[in-house]
């Protein structure tokens, strides 16, 4: 069970009231809050002066700790005089605050963060697409047909084919070349 000091913990609450055109308000409200029956003597207070109670509606609307004071009936009737009341459709700049929280809290993270993760995704691509253009080479250049390998020898040791062929089959005959004008006759 909840202890009777945490329940009558004074808490204040400041608002501007600027519902009305020709009056602007400055509420300050303090009470024991955690106590439903504080919450709904402070509102009847505040609309009997005039002013308009939705400030603090929506600030104990925000303030979960507290509610969690209340039990499901309390919570219920809280609810329904926020509606009755349109607080949520005349306090100027409400569901804009509530839009701004929402989404800080599905972008944790600050620009310099973002910055970041996009030049770390940026460099991945760009690996990526290298990566792909190097396999590509190295497949096209697979792909291409084989030219023969060029095994002879260099130019200087190169020889007729049918020299060789002919020079290993035949003896090499040699007969003495004689001039014409020396030949003899054998009459001398």
């Amino acid at each position: 069970m909840v202890s009777a000091p945490e329940l009558s913990e004074k808490f204040t609450f400041v608002y501007n009231d600027e519902s009305s055109q020709n009056v602007s308000w400055k509420v300050t409200v303090t009470g024991a809050f955690r106590r439903y029956k504080a919450v709904v003597r402070s509102i009847e207070k505040i609309q009997s002066e005039g002013a308009d109670w939705c400030g603090l509606g929506l600030l104990l609307e925000q303030n979960h700790e507290i509610r969690k004071y209340w039990n499901n009936e309390q919570l219920s009737d809280f609810q329904k005089r926020l509606n009755v009341s349109e607080c949520y459709t005349h306090i100027p700049g409400y569901e804009r605050k509530h839009d701004e929280e929402r989404n800080k809290k599905w972008l944790p993270l600050s620009f310099g963060q973002l910055i970041g993760i996009a030049v770390a995704f940026a460099v991945i691509i760009v690996l990526l697409i290298i990566a792909v253009a190097v396999l590509y080479v190295r497949i096209r250049t697979k792909a291409l047909p084989k030219t023969p390998q060029n095994n002879s020898p260099p130019y200087n040791y190169r020889s007729n084919s049918r020299d060789s062929a002919s020079r290993g089959n035949e003896s090499v005959k040699s007969s003495p070349v004689t001039s014409p004008s020396t030949r003899s006759t054998g009459n001398v």
